[in-house]
């Protein structure tokens, strides 16, 4: 099987080119999720469920495999968090 390598310069203008976004539009996790009721009792309610989802997403993308690893993550992230509000 012959493989070739094809140098790719991520700065070339067809990479930057309108095209691109047209195809893959930039979205939020926010907007993405954007449908999803919050179940949540609003009186118990400590968390909004978009954070919930955001750091849940960001964990596991980052290798957490549990809810106690997902709420480490968040801790250890909560002033890089707090940058996007």
């Amino acid at each position: 099987m012959l493989h070739l390598s094809i140098p790719l310069d991520l700065n070339s203008d067809l990479i930057k080119a309108p095209v691109y976004e047209a195809i893959l539009p930039k979205i939020t996790i926010a907007d993405h999720f954007l449908g999803i009721e919050d179940p949540q009792i609003d009186r118990t309610k400590r968390h909004n469920l978009i954070d919930i989802i955001t750091i849940t997403v960001c964990a596991v993308i980052c290798g957490a495999d549990g809810w106690v690893a997902i709420e480490t993550y968040g801790c250890a992230k909560y002033e890089w968090l707090k940058t996007f509000y």
